[in-house]
């Protein structure tokens, strides 16, 4: 329908000031959330204030 929902975390913090660890749980909480509301296969990320690293990457494919 030309639009898709997708993830943008829990509380759009900027992941490049926290740590590994609320990385992973901002992102598995804000898909799970998705799929339960909307019950919807979530694909996509928008990575609040832009900021991603090689971390935030490879938490973001870990998490589906």
């Amino acid at each position: 329908m030309g639009f898709e929902i997708g993830s943008h975390m829990v509380h759009h913090v900027n992941m490049l000031k926290i740590g590994e660890s609320d990385i992973y749980s901002e992102l598995r909480q804000s898909k799970k959330i998705i799929v339960e509301k909307a019950g919807i296969e979530v694909r996509t990320l928008s990575y609040p204030h832009g900021g991603v690293n090689h971390t935030i990457f490879d938490a973001a494919l870990a998490a589906g």
